[in-house]
């Protein structure tokens, strides 16, 4: 049963690898891709739910692929980014096995506007691309600075859809491609 859904487009990226940017960030930021092969069961600064579960479903082999992690960005010891790495799961129906969707992005309020997003995903395409691969951003459609920065980062919109609640929960719902932006036509 499905509650609501709010409208999403859908951009993808094939998977060559990039060199990253220059960046000109103050030298208390340092950044790590963490995967739950490191050890814990969430990284220092983040919650049990919804990462803890997360986590979870990596160790069950949920996900499409073992490559569930997290690109985190701290300011001295504190979190003040993240982006998560998701495999394919029925979370997201659209992916084929080996892509992968960059998303639960955030980045706190005092530092935004200063690139975080934008090098978490040059950094992300640098580690995970593969030939025949797709990197998929789903983003919300009213979030115009989130659209704007994979745009720059050479994301091609391919889709729109509409996310879904099932029985009241977003962890239960769905991104669901309505129409292929290339041929107007349903997708999957």
């Amino acid at each position: 049963m499905q509650d609501s859904a709010a409208t999403v487009f859908f951009y993808c990226r094939e998977g060559e690898a990039v060199t990253p940017a220059e960046t000109d960030l103050d030298s208390l930021y340092t950044w790590r891709l963490w995967t739950p092969t490191q050890g814990g069961i969430v990284p220092v600064g983040l919650p049990l739910w919804p990462f803890g579960v997360w986590t979870c479903m990596h160790h069950l082999r949920v996900f499409g692929s073992r490559e569930y992690g997290l690109f985190l960005v701290y300011h001295g010891d504190r979190l003040v980014h993240r982006s998560g790495l998701f495999p394919r799961y029925p979370r997201f129906p659209f992916m084929a096995r080996n892509d992968l969707q960059v998303g639960d992005v955030w980045t706190h309020p005092a530092h935004q506007n200063r690139g975080l997003a934008s090098l978490a995903i040059q950094q992300i395409l640098c580690a995970k691309a593969k030939p025949g691969r797709l990197i998929w951003y789903v983003v919300d459609a009213a979030n115009l600075p989130s659209i704007r920065m994979v745009e720059k980062l050479g994301f091609l919109r391919v889709g729109v859809g509409t996310r879904s609640k099932r029985l009241g929960f977003d962890l239960l719902g769905q991104f669901v491609m309505d129409r292929c932006e290339a041929t107007g036509e349903p997708r999957w």
